[in-house]
C-alpha cells in the first residue's frame, strides 16, 4: 500500500498538534506540511500533489476558501477535507469550490480520522460530499 501525502491546514494550534501527531503515528500517512499559514501550504501543494488536503477556513496568509480555490485549480481531482464553523454560507461556498467533506467545529480527533480514511480509501472518480457534525467532542480554540 502507497503511503498517502497530507496537506494539513490549520489555525488551532492545538488540534494541529492533534491532527499531526495521530497521523504521523501511522504507517499510511505522510504529511509533507503542517501549519497555519495558507501561503506555505499552497507552495507545498504546487511542488507535490497531495493526496487529501485538510484546510481550516481561518488562516494566516491565504485563507481557507483561497486554498480550496487554488488546489482545485491545480489539481481538479485532489481530494480536500475542510473544517471550519457551522456558519451556512461558508459552508456552502467550500461545497461550490469542490470539497468533498466539511467537518463542523468542534469536533473529535477520532472522527477527523475516520473521514481521512474512509476519503482516501474511495476510488478517484467517486465523487462524496457530504456535511459531517456527529462524534463531535469540543476542541479549544
Amino acid at each position: 500500500m502507497r503511503v498517502k501525502s497530507i496537506i494539513l491546514l490549520e489555525n488551532n494550534a492545538t488540534l494541529l498538534q492533534e491532527l499531526t501527531d495521530e497521523l504521523s503515528s501511522s504507517n499510511e500517512y505522510h504529511i509533507t506540511y503542517a501549519g497555519d499559514n495558507g501561503d506555505e501550504g499552497i507552495r507545498c501543494m504546487l511542488q507535490e500533489k497531495p493526496d487529501l488536503i485538510i484546510v481550516g477556513m481561518f488562516l494566516k496568509g491565504t485563507d481557507g476558501e483561497g486554498v480550496i480555490q487554488k488546489a482545485k485549480k491545480t489539481w481538479p481531482n485532489v481530494k480536500i477535507l475542510a473544517t471550519g464553523i457551522a456558519n451556512d454560507d461558508i459552508i456552502e461556498r467550500t461545497f461550490s469550490f469542490g470539497v468533498n467533506y466539511y467537518l463542523v467545529k468542534p469536533f473529535s480527533v477520532e472522527s477527523a480520522i475516520e473521514k481521512i480514511q474512509e476519503l482516501l480509501s474511495k476510488e478517484k472518480n467517486q465523487e462524496s460530499r457530504e456535511l459531517v457534525s456527529a462524534h463531535r467532542k469540543p476542541v479549544t480554540i
